[in-house]
């Protein structure tokens, strides 16, 4: 990323802003996105953009979370987000999303639909809830993933497969407990 060339996209914000001031601090633009924060759409400083909106595989209302708790918040496909934005074309620098699960509608969207404007990306960074019921909570973080009837490793293995095929690249990965943060890059485009 060029200091003051940079377009960031931050989905699932959490109330935590560390990563996007920072982001802002290099000059970057920020669209933060996250419909849970009971926040209308403003803007929070000169570069950063905050949206009350969510991240799916298309317009709808959707139950965000993996708790008991069910509240459902107004979503919509990253093609879709992208055209409001006017960046269709445009570079994303950093792509970086903790949507508590979404992250699955996010891929197989993207990856089926649009998988195109994934090459305009250049760091996408995810923190990956491999257990729709909390595998791993209580435990280590297993290696390969638990297999049991509601674990979505298996999911997540083929879209880890096409992200590769796109030209994608693992350059970090560590346990967050009971999930893991990863984080894939793709070489810039002269």
């Amino acid at each position: 990323m060029q200091r003051n060339n940079c377009t960031v996209l931050s989905f699932g914000i959490n109330n935590e802003w560390e990563f996007e001031d920072d982001m802002a601090a290099m000059g970057c633009t920020i669209h933060a996105f996250d419909p849970t924060m009971n926040r209308n759409d403003y803007k929070r400083s000169d570069n950063i953009y905050f949206y009350n909106l969510g991240l799916g595989d298309g317009r709808a209302k959707r139950n965000i979370g993996m708790d008991d708790n069910i509240e459902y918040f107004q979503v919509d496909s990253y093609e879709h987000i992208l055209e409001q934005l006017g960046l269709l074309d445009a570079p994303i620098h950093y792509l970086k999303m903790d949507i508590e699960l979404s992250e699955l509608e996010f891929l197989r969207d993207a990856l089926r639909n649009s998988p195109h404007l994934l090459q305009n990306v250049r760091q996408l960074a995810i923190e990956i809830h491999h257990g729709m019921k909390g595998e791993g909570v209580h435990k280590q973080v297993p290696m390969a993933g638990e297999l049991s009837p509601t674990s979505t490793f298996p999911l997540f293995w083929q879209h880890f497969q096409e992200l590769h095929c796109l030209g994608f690249r693992l350059i970090y990965s560590r346990a967050n407990l009971p999930w893991h943060e990863v984080l894939w890059g793709r070489p810039a485009v002269h």
